[in-house]
């Protein structure tokens, strides 16, 4: 099996983060961004892997107390712009829960969890690690808070790893 460098890792996630951001998104390309009430939300799932190996106190390494290291371990992450003005949305209360969507009704869904804030190029998202064995598919659904307002945005976007082949065309 061919092995993936933790450079080419970062230069993808730096790619996607870095389109999230800029309003160029490549999420929006493969259906990973809506705008629900005025948000517009762009979603990015990386492999936990791209953290494993930085040196001890590397920010990236302790981000939401670390990744777990059981299981596929990968990392949620979601940016919140105004769909208005584009400015980003900072302070909002964030959860995720990941279920496996194979089988809709029949199983329960992962765990509910809060994804932390985190500086990204300037710009804040939200992200946590959550165990995603197979390539799925999975459905993330997310309730969002603004900062100032009671009533949550509910969001769901179906999720599927990407799948590389390592052979030569």
């Amino acid at each position: 099996m061919r092995r993936i460098s933790f450079r080419n890792l970062l230069c993808g996630a730096l790619a996607i983060v870095l389109g999230a951001l800029s309003g160029i998104s490549i999420a929006a390309d493969t259906g990973q961004r809506q705008v629900v009430n005025g948000v517009a939300i762009s979603l990015g799932v990386l492999p936990a892997e791209m953290v494993f190996g930085q040196p001890k106190g590397h920010h990236e390494a302790d981000m939401h107390q670390g990744a777990p290291g059981w299981g596929e371990q990968y990392h949620v992450m979601v940016s919140l712009f105004d769909h208005q003005n584009w400015m980003p949305i900072t302070g909002a209360e964030v959860r995720a829960t990941v279920s496996d969507a194979r089988t809709p009704g029949q199983r329960a869904p992962g765990p509910r969890k809060q994804l932390g804030p985190m500086t990204i190029t300037g710009g804040t998202a939200y992200g946590n690690y959550f165990n995603m064995p197979g390539i799925g598919p999975y459905r993330i659904d997310l309730e969002i808070r603004r900062p100032g307002t009671q009533q949550p945005i509910e969001s769901g976007f179906e999720y599927r790893h990407a799948v590389v082949s390592a052979k030569p065309r």
